[in-house]
């Protein structure tokens, strides 16, 4: 129960309690009368065998009421008890009442004992939190001396320094008693104080924790990857029912964290085994971060396999010391089968077409050779044709190219070659379509660099970024190639520049991605099937060397080309 919701306190604390442990709170109160109660009757028992005649007198009768009605209402006290402190004051204040009555009928026997009994009521109302109790005991305390008081003015006699002395006892017990015990309560009832609100917070903090935790648990169980969290010794902590309930968990007693020592996991041909170290789990457990890493894995004695994309980040404290890692797992099975079906597709369809257009542009070199003899409408009928022919031949290498960079089988015929003459080459053939959109083509930097490369794949690439620079520049651009060794490594670099329409940077990221086109090239009906940067990437990476794009919206693009000086 927290502490907005715990109920009103009721009757005497736990610390308030005098004589006996914690009880019902029902018969607190009587446990507490109890021992005065039983003192009071012996003495009025033994004075009454002692001296007979006081049992004729009414104070006597008075002041045994007064501590039986005290007593009666302890035992019928769930009244006072549910009432709280202020109506439970009624019997100590009666325990006083019957002291001073009694105390009347014969002082010089019964003061003594009576101070003695004064001490219960005095500790009964110095328990008390509040400091009214303190007070009343004061106040009862000095009205328990008048009776004795009026009794020796009534009776004409002088009362004694002894009894004098002894009548002041009672004030200064009861007040020593109710003071101590009112400072025990108090500090009692300040550290009860402090628990509960330590409680309190603790339960708050539970609370919070819980519902964190249960917050969590919603979370990962309804994300829609796979997740996996795992200790600084690979021991999985968490793992969600997405994944549990893969068919690769499903299939096997292994845990997820195992499969990888199990020869669970395989490279990109789905038959090779991929050792331990190279595993998702080892390389989390090495503190690298990784995303949408690409794995196969399934049950070394079957042929099924899974592709997963896996994505992890580790778990370090503020110091920085690790503590594990999260992984996130996606299924991606299909889609590496729809990319698979559609590489084979592409290939073969490219490899279909790419025989009627080699005939094709077989016989347009045949009728250029007798162009001479021909009318201008037709030789303008005949460029046209070549340039479309042409147009496709370059599509077709490009699906091939991409067909073949996703199975990894880019080849390379690496010889030393001219990258000035391989840029020469290719300025050459642009040069006419630059005239026709009114585009100034210039040629920069060395014009003899020696390297080591794939003279066919390197013209592909200066090929199809000077098509893009021309491609994407209005009418009366520029489009600039130059050629220079790199400062900061060992090897060459192109740079090829346009004025063109420039790419927002927000786009800038996807260039590189297959099929993807700018929005302003989409929306400008500019030809294109998004597949040039691409290709070049993967030609330039094929070499060592690395394709880098700076562009600006409406101030044109930089591509530049680095390529190393040795591979």
């Amino acid at each position: 129960m927290s502490a907005k919701t715990r109920g009103p306190r009721v009757g005497l604390t736990r610390a308030q309690l005098l004589f006996v442990p914690a009880v019902h709170p029902r018969y607190d109160a009587m446990f507490r009368q109890l021992p005065f109660a039983g003192f009071f009757l012996i003495s009025l028992i033994i004075f009454g065998i002692q001296v007979p005649e006081i049992v004729q007198i009414p104070a006597l009768w008075v002041g045994a009421l007064a501590g039986l009605i005290a007593t009666v209402l302890t035992i019928f006290n769930t009244k006072l008890i549910n009432d709280g402190d202020n109506w439970i004051t009624i019997v100590p204040i009666l325990d006083y009442i019957a002291l001073s009555c009694v105390s009347v009928v014969q002082p010089e026997i019964y003061l003594a004992p009576m101070i003695l009994l004064s001490v219960i009521p005095a500790l009964w109302l110095g328990s008390i939190e509040r400091t009214y109790g303190f007070v009343l005991v004061l106040v009862m305390s000095g009205l328990t001396m008048l009776p004795s008081v009026i009794f020796h003015v009534f009776l004409n006699k002088e009362l004694e320094v002894s009894e004098i002395l002894a009548l002041l006892l009672i004030p200064a017990f009861s007040g020593v008693a109710a003071g101590t015990m009112h400072s025990m309560t108090l500090r009692t009832a300040m550290k009860e104080k402090a628990l509960l609100y330590q409680e309190a917070r603790l339960e708050r903090t539970v609370i919070q924790e819980r519902e964190s935790n249960r917050l969590l648990d919603s979370v990962v169980q309804a994300v829609g990857r796979g997740l996996l969290v795992i200790d600084a010794q690979g021991n999985e902590i968490l793992i969600n029912k997405l994944m549990r309930a893969h068919p690769i968990l499903s299939s096997t007693e292994l845990g997820a964290a195992e499969l990888e020592h199990h020869g669970w996991f395989f490279g990109a041909d789905k038959e090779t085994p991929l050792p331990p170290h190279e595993g998702p789990v080892s390389r989390s457990l090495r503190g690298e971060s990784f995303t949408a890493a690409l794995y196969w894995v399934g049950d070394p004695s079957t042929h099924e396999r899974y592709a997963l994309s896996i994505t992890s980040r580790p778990l370090k404290e503020a110091d920085g010391t690790f503590l594990g890692a999260v992984l996130a797992l996606q299924d991606v099975t299909n889609f590496m089968d729809a990319l698979e079906a559609k590489d084979t597709f592409i290939s073969t369809v490219s490899h279909e077409l790419r025989t009627p257009l080699t005939s094709i542009t077989g016989y347009l070199e045949l009728i250029r050779d007798e162009q001479d003899h021909l009318p201008s409408d037709v030789k303008h009928y005949l460029d046209v044709a070549e340039r479309n022919t042409q147009r496709l031949l370059l599509l077709v290498t490009d699906l091939l190219t991409v067909a073949r960079s996703e199975r990894g089988e880019i080849d390379l015929n690496l010889e030393q070659c001219d990258v000035g003459q391989i840029v020469d080459e290719a300025m050459i053939a642009f040069q006419r379509p630059a005239e026709e959109k009114n585009i100034t083509l210039t040629r920069l930097g060395l014009t003899d660099l020696s390297l080591n490369a794939d003279r066919v794949r390197l013209a592909q690439v200066v090929e199809n970024l000077i098509s893009n620079g021309i491609k994407y520049t209005p009418e009366g651009g520029a489009v600039t190639v130059s050629v220079q060794k790199s400062t900061s490594r060992s090897g060459a670099e192109i740079i090829i520049s346009d004025t063109g329409m420039g790419i927002p940077l927000e786009e800038q990221s996807q260039l590189f991605t297959k099929f993807y086109r700018a929005l302003a090239v989409r929306n400008g009906s500019i030809p294109g099937m998004g597949l040039g940067l691409s290709i070049c990437q993967k030609i330039v990476e094929s070499h060592g060397g690395q394709l880098t794009l700076e562009s600006e919206p409406s101030h044109g693009t930089t591509v530049t080309v680095f390529l190393p000086a040795a591979r």
